[in-house]
């Protein structure tokens, strides 16, 4: 399973995660694959990262493997992506700003 950014999907590519709207409404159900009408409906909906399938439908590799690969930038870009929407509010960008901090303290220990 990779995280990647949905200009970088590629037709037939098939998700390794559910697209789950913020109302709980779900976009696309695991084991869907992806085609150009479908990634555009995708990026229509603000949606601006998804899970592939990266291991030719061999088992799941789990949580642990994802954990192993993050990397500080790929935190800190997830970051900047859930506080998209509230970008312009003063609050918000404190509370991110903290959040990059602990992430940076954290990679360097």
């Amino acid at each position: 399973m990779k995280r990647i950014k949905i200009e970088e999907v590629s037709e037939g590519d098939v998700l390794a995660k559910s697209i789950v709207l913020d109302n709980g409404i779900v976009l696309l159900s695991k084991g869907s694959i992806l085609t150009a009408p479908i990634i555009n409906q995708i990026k229509k909906q603000h949606i601006y990262y998804v899970y592939i399938n990266t291991n030719s439908g061999l088992a799941d590799e789990g949580i642990n493997s994802y954990l192993n690969g993050r990397t500080m930038e790929n935190d800190l870009s997830d970051i900047e992506e859930r506080f998209i929407l509230v970008n312009n509010i003063k609050l918000m960008d404190d509370i991110k700003n903290i959040i990059k901090k602990v992430i940076i303290q954290e990679y360097q220990g």
